[in-house]
């Protein structure tokens, strides 16, 4: 249900209130967008560019790792190449289990 955050009136307060309460291990921003709104929510400031966001990735927040992923739409897959998508979803999962 965190995505609701993105989309409130409110989004400083409501996403970064949503993490502190759910604690999820992890939080995945499909796309540009929603990584800043989370990223603004949480104290950081927006970054301009999908590269800039995948090297910040990933935040920690509230005991929570935050990671900004590709959107899973046509256009996110295309902007971002197949390979390098691949590759972003390979680091994230490298990271949940330890670095092993």
């Amino acid at each position: 249900m965190l995505y609701r955050c993105v989309i409130s009136f409110e989004p400083h307060r409501s996403c970064a209130s949503q993490i502190r309460i759910v604690r999820p291990k992890i939080v995945v921003c499909l796309g540009l967008m929603t990584f800043n709104a989370v990223r603004i929510a949480c104290g950081h400031k927006p970054v301009r560019r999908m590269k800039e966001a995948m090297e910040d990735s990933p935040l920690t927040f509230a005991g929570s790792r935050i990671w900004c992923q590709a959107h899973t739409g046509a256009r996110g897959q295309n902007n971002r190449g197949r390979e390098r998508v691949a590759e972003d979803w390979r680091k994230m999962k490298v990271d949940l289990s330890g670095g092993a």
